[in-house]
């Protein structure tokens, strides 16, 4: 009898660790970089077979608009990342998350994480965070990430590998 209850309380405890959520449960997708569209800066670029956003040009940076699903309307950005290489001696990433809204008067409202930097040319990938929450909680608002690639340095080729933007549930 004992052994029957000690075996329904594992199961009571299990089957509630597994199907409850946490008030800081997330709703996270993870996009690749070829999501990403030039904004503006160099005209050189490209898009890798593995899903990558490539700076091909020698000397001119690339700034690039990721954009991002809102689909929990009533619910902040909670947090995020850009994994990126940062193959440049002298200049780095910059990427920055972002929440717009149009409001009825004709305005825009944004909300966005602050600027976050590689930390110097490295083969390795890096990866840029976002803490939150931040953003508008309403059915107007999107999210995007906007970031600046630098140009190549001596021919090796910096780049976005994907990011991701975590709503809270």
């Amino acid at each position: 009898m004992i052994k029957k209850l000690h075996l329904t309380a594992i199961f009571v405890v299990l089957f509630s660790a597994l199907t409850c959520t946490s008030v800081f449960a997330q709703d996270g997708k993870v996009y690749p970089g070829a999501s990403c569209h030039r904004e503006s800066g160099s005209t050189s670029f490209r898009y890798t077979q593995k899903g990558s956003m490539v700076n091909t040009s020698a000397t001119q940076d690339l700034w690039v608009i990721c954009p991002a699903v809102n689909e929990r309307l009533e619910h902040p950005i909670n947090d995020g990342w850009v994994k990126v290489v940062d193959r440049h001696e002298t200049e780095g990433f910059m990427c920055a998350a972002y929440s717009q809204s149009r409001n009825a008067s004709s305005g825009w409202s944004t909300q966005f994480s602050g600027w976050r930097y590689s930390s110097g040319a490295n083969f390795n990938t890096q990866t840029l965070v976002f803490n939150g929450p931040f953003g508008f909680k309403n059915d107007v608002s999107h999210y995007y990430v906007l970031c600046n690639i630098p140009p190549t340095f001596n021919g090796a080729a910096s780049y976005i590998s994907s990011y991701r933007i975590d709503e809270q549930d």
